[in-house]
């Protein structure tokens, strides 16, 4: 994220598709880049014929500051259907009033073991991935309960009604949906309300 795509600044050459070395191949410095990267890989194994014996996994990396745009990474390449993601970063990460990437990764790997990982290796759950005004959502259905993965990719904020990450069917959220996590990010009873990069993760049992 925020790297020069175009020019680097430690070889003082260009960068193209083709020729160049800025730091992260096929970027552009955005959050888009690792949910195009796992997409990539996703359609060249079913080209293969291997969509349904090899996985993908990602290792994002973090340098400074910014634990929710670090987690918006990782969620968004569960949303594209990687089934591991091993994040890193440099340690410490703490810059000034920003959340540090160590405390946020504790909390994660708890969550992500716990809660999402019985979902996204369940050969029997389906699951579904949508994209909404920027937000990218990953929706798992184990036919006992939804898994519902959200991410804002975009820096402003943005509503996004229940019925555009398949969970029209959502009437009451007290009773139909568990929020596990949530940072920038919040619902109510028609939708979910995104600050720029706000995450979440919820576990929802629409009637």
């Amino acid at each position: 994220i925020g790297i020069n795509a175009t020019f680097s600044p430690v070889w003082h050459t260009a960068c193209s598709p083709d020729f160049g070395r800025c730091g992260c191949d096929n970027c552009k410095g955005t959050l888009y880049d690792v949910k195009a990267r796992v997409q990539t890989f996703k359609d060249r194994l079913n080209i293969l014929g291997f969509d349904h014996t090899k996985s993908v996994w990602t290792t994002p990396q973090a340098f400074g500051s910014g634990a929710q745009q670090w987690a918006a990474l990782g969620f968004s390449s569960f949303n594209r259907g990687a089934l591991g993601n091993s994040k890193s970063f440099q340690y410490p990460t703490t810059t000034g009033n920003a959340m540090p990437i160590e405390g946020t990764a504790t909390n994660l790997t708890v969550i992500i073991t716990d809660i999402v990982q019985p979902f996204i290796v369940d050969p029997s759950a389906t699951f579904a991935t949508y994209d909404s005004l920027g937000v990218d959502a990953g929706l798992w259905h184990n036919s006992t309960a939804y898994l519902l993965i959200v991410a804002n990719l975009v820096n402003a904020q943005v509503y996004v009604p229940w019925k555009d990450v398949g969970l029209g069917s959502i009437t009451n959220t007290t009773t139909q949906e568990e929020q596990i996590l949530s940072v920038s990010q919040n619902t109510n009873a028609t939708g979910l309300n995104f600050l720029p990069n706000g995450i979440g993760i919820y576990i929802a049992t629409p009637s």
